[in-house]
């Protein structure tokens, strides 16, 4: 009956678990911070650099999304319960250790409690205009080709999709926008998975 607990027993335990945990971080990468450092050097002068002349010119910043380990994928989209393969998206602008971009749009409110949750358009509640941003982080970001291609004019950004739920995001927050001076800005109300959760609590699941 507790045969599983002897020494041999623990021990096929143990390479069990290593190889299930090695199995599910193949994927992973493990950079150095000065391969992080690396990376964000490279990126942020050339992703700044464009952002700011889309803004400036009043075009469209758009960039498609495209995970490395699943190329040949593109422009197909196959139904899968993990982020899709490839995505189009707006830089809404770039922090310290990457780009932000836009994942939906709808109305937050601040209740009595101070907190942020969907608005209740039901019962004709007010509340400002917010967005699902996703933060992508430099180190995340393999090659980007500016040009893009005969699908879309856009530049394809090739990330490694190692971030939440196997996205290339190191985080999703809701946020709200204004611009300050003809440039975008963004200020971050919460984290999304923190408000989401508690806006189905108060009977508010959707963000519209």
């Amino acid at each position: 009956m507790f045969e599983w607990l002897s020494v041999s027993g623990i021990r096929f335990g143990l390479d069990g678990l290593k190889t299930g945990w090695r199995f599910l971080r193949r994927n992973k990468r493990n950079l150095s911070p000065q391969e992080k450092i690396k990376l964000r050097l490279k990126w942020q002068p050339e992703f700044q650099q464009w952002w700011y002349k889309q803004v400036k010119g009043k075009l469209t910043p758009e960039i498609v999304i495209r995970d490395l380990r699943r190329l040949d994928e593109y422009p197909d989209i196959k139904p899968s319960r993990r982020t899709s393969s490839w995505f189009r998206a707006l830089i809404m602008q770039t922090y310290e250790r990457g780009i932000v971009i836009s994942l939906a749009y709808g109305n937050l409110t601040e209740d009595e409690n101070g907190k942020w949750r969907h608005t209740n358009h039901a019962v004709k509640e007010d509340g400002p205009r917010c967005v699902l941003a996703g933060f992508i982080p430099y180190d995340f970001i393999d090659n980007v080709d500016w040009d893009g291609d005969r699908y879309y004019y856009s530049p394809n950004v090739f990330c490694y999709f190692d971030g939440e739920r196997h996205s290339p995001f190191e985080r999703v927050m809701y946020c709200q926008m204004w611009d300050f001076d003809g440039v975008p800005q963004v200020r971050e109300l919460g984290v999304y998975r923190d408000i989401s959760r508690y806006s189905k609590k108060q009977g508010v699941p959707t963000f519209a």
